[in-house]
């Protein structure tokens, strides 16, 4: 069966690359045997070219074979239990798998991957490190800085980390206080601090394929770790759909 999601229209659609792709895929659960999905955020609020954002990330098309489902927020997977509860722990999770196997992405993003993954290697930590305005937006989830993921690394020892960070003074910060490689993707844009309001990447950026397609290289090469350590967001989520190789999740 082919599906084409469609984003609700009102109200407008609001949050980041992965609040649309995890608002839209759990949708797709009520149906069998899906084949080909065709993801339509329909976000004229941010992307105000008119494009269809996840053309950008992934090689879709539809046609007359596909069938619409008009899709809703159906809530966020977090340990809090606010909608499904920490996505790793809910039972939709191995056919959340089996749909996000159906996507096929861009060589852009592909190309990327590949190059980081051998440096990934068979044995490394994930590490999702976001601050800023998760902490002024969303503390319901907790707060926390750099020094709290310090702390939770340096009690893993991990032999190597991949670190996807949301600006760049914690990469830096990091690199200098754990002792093992840590892995990153050069030249991305990110904040320059740990603290602030509001996401200028996002704000300024998110109507540009270059935005979209860096926030899933991230947690593609999140998904190829071997564990991860994260705090509530669908970027650690997705990683999760898409990892064939991801065995343990700490979060902070």
């Amino acid at each position: 069966m082919n599906i084409k999601l469609n984003a609700f229209r009102e109200p407008p659609v609001a949050g980041g690359v992965f609040s649309r792709f995890m608002w839209l895929l759990p949708n797709a659960l009520p149906y069998e045997n899906v084949e080909n999905i065709y993801l339509n955020p329909l976000d004229f609020y941010w992307i105000k070219s008119g494009a269809n954002s996840f053309d950008w990330v992934f090689d879709q098309y539809y046609d007359d074979t596909f069938h619409e489902v008009e899709c809703i927020n159906n809530g966020t997977y977090s340990r809090e239990g606010d909608g499904y509860g920490a996505i790793e722990q809910c039972k939709e999770l191995p056919d959340l798998k089996q749909l996000c196997s159906k996507l096929k992405f861009k060589k852009e993003i592909t190309d990327v991957v590949e190059k980081y993954s051998k440096l990934i290697g068979d044995d490394c930590l994930g590490v999702h490190l976001r601050t800023g305005d998760m902490n002024t937006g969303h503390h319901q989830y907790g707060i926390f800085f750099t020094e709290d993921y310090i702390n939770k690394i340096k009690e893993l020892k991990p032999k190597r980390i991949f670190l996807a960070s949301d600006n760049y003074a914690s990469i830096e910060i990091i690199k200098k206080a754990i002792d093992c490689d840590v892995i990153y993707v050069d030249g991305m844009r990110r904040e320059e601090d740990e603290s602030f309001d509001y996401s200028h990447v996002s704000v300024n950026y998110i109507d540009t394929p270059r935005h979209w397609q860096e926030a899933f290289i991230d947690c593609l090469l999140l998904s190829k770790c071997t564990e991860m350590l994260c705090r509530v967001s669908n970027i650690p989520n997705a990683a999760q759909l898409f990892s064939n190789t991801l065995t343990k999740i700490h979060r902070l």
